[in-house]
């Protein structure tokens, strides 16, 4: 059998070496190797990367797994970290 896609609802969790994703959403098409991250309406998806302080976040992120290329679609608030 091959995999052609994977789809995934409600609270879904994505833990890669370098990433964690909270989304509500999730399409895998494996023809173009691409991720289609997407949260509800109201909500956010999130993405934390290794060593950095803040998540990014969106409505919905394309992530592109040949090119490890993250497309941001309808982002969120930027929140950056203040020094003193």
């Amino acid at each position: 059998p091959t995999l052609r896609a994977v789809y995934a609802d409600h609270e879904v969790r994505v833990v890669s070496d370098e990433r964690t994703i909270r989304t509500d959403h999730l399409e895998f098409t494996a023809f173009d190797q691409t991720i289609l991250l997407r949260a509800d309406e109201g909500r956010m998806t999130e993405i934390h990367e290794q060593g950095q302080p803040t998540a990014l976040t969106a409505e919905r992120f394309r992530w592109d797994l040949s090119a490890n290329r993250l497309e941001v679609i309808r982002p969120g608030p930027i929140r950056m970290p203040v020094e003193r």
